[in-house]
């Protein structure tokens, strides 16, 4: 097994734990869905990643990284998530896994600063996270196939969607059943050339995490 995978395995070990205790699916599942009832529409995430020349950019606000430790002491993601647009990021992702020190506070944080459309970035396994993260202001979430092991959550999280993209870590679905899954790419992204090579492959987005953060932190 390789080292990638091994440390997803412990990951997706640790919020399977989480969610034994907070169980948000079984904490007024039914609740949450009325909520969104109540909640604006999703900003448009596929027209975001459709205009333009493609690949678009979606920026990520992370405070740690596995292989950089903690990124920024007290990082500001108003501030951070504003830069990231003006320098023309189609979508913000925030990663609110707490094995990363993030939360749904980041992420409120960073809607509320920007206009283009938001990703949460979590593991999810269940219905519940899909639908607290619409209640907390995603409009879209990142769906890990390796993780999504459950027929039932896989219908559920591809409802509506008429493709499905390839690889472990590259599949976007938004919250409205009536979103198209995205393919995506996520990768170590420090050139300009590399963003470029990416259309080769037919990829819409790449997420691009620490060396854009580092070049933020380094205004």
């Amino acid at each position: 097994m390789s080292s990638q995978a091994t440390y997803l395995d412990e990951i997706l070990a640790a919020k399977r734990a989480e969610l034994e205790t907070v169980r948000p699916e079984n904490l007024g599942a039914a609740a949450i869905e009325s909520a969104l009832a109540g909640l604006g529409p999703c900003r448009d995430f596929w027209a975001a990643l459709s205009e333009g020349h493609k690949p678009r950019a979606i920026a990520e606000f992370k405070r740690r990284s596995p292989s950089e430790g903690v990124l920024r002491e007290n990082a500001d993601p108003r501030h951070v998530a504003s830069l990231y647009v003006a320098g023309g990021a189609a979508a913000i992702s925030v990663l609110t896994d707490r094995h990363f020190d993030g939360s749904f506070e980041d992420l409120r944080t960073v809607r509320s600063a920007v206009s283009v459309p938001v990703l949460c970035k979590d593991f999810i396994l269940t219905r519940g996270q899909i639908l607290r993260a619409r209640r907390e202001g995603a409009d879209a979430v990142l769906l890990i196939v390796a993780a999504l092991d459950s027929g039932g959550m896989l219908l559920y999280a591809f409802a509506g969607s008429h493709s499905l993209g390839t690889g472990q870590l590259a599949t976007v679905a938004v919250l409205a059943s009536s979103f198209p899954l995205v393919t995506i790419a996520l990768a170590h992204l420090r050139l300009r050339e590399s963003l470029r090579s990416w259309q080769w492959f037919g990829v819409a987005a790449v997420i691009g995490g620490v060396a854009w953060l580092s070049a933020v932190f380094a205004r």
